[in-house]
């Protein structure tokens, strides 16, 4: 049960803001930058790009060094919180 309503407080927001529902281009400048954090803002610019547009591979670059950045961050992130648990787990024990 908490997964799934951890899951909706992720989801909806990154829903609204990827430019799914409306664009972002109309959104004010703020919430683009938020929207830029998001992973899903990327994918649906490279999926637009490749399958709506018919655009070839070299036009998805900045996405995909986009969704590449915000990976090596969570994944360095995940690594340094996943010390710090273990760390305090085997010293308490």
């Amino acid at each position: 049960m908490k997964a799934t309503e951890v899951l909706m407080v992720v989801a909806t927001p990154s829903f609204i803001l990827s430019g799914f529902t409306w664009p972002l281009s109309q959104m004010p400048t703020w919430v683009q930058f938020i929207a830029d954090l998001i992973p899903l803002t990327h994918y649906l610019k490279t999926f637009r790009l490749l399958y709506l547009n018919h655009s070839g591979i070299s036009h998805i670059y900045g996405p995909l060094l986009a969704m590449g950045v915000i990976a090596i961050i969570c994944l360095t992130l995940s690594a340094v919180i996943l010390h710090f648990k273990i760390r305090k787990i085997t010293r308490d024990v």
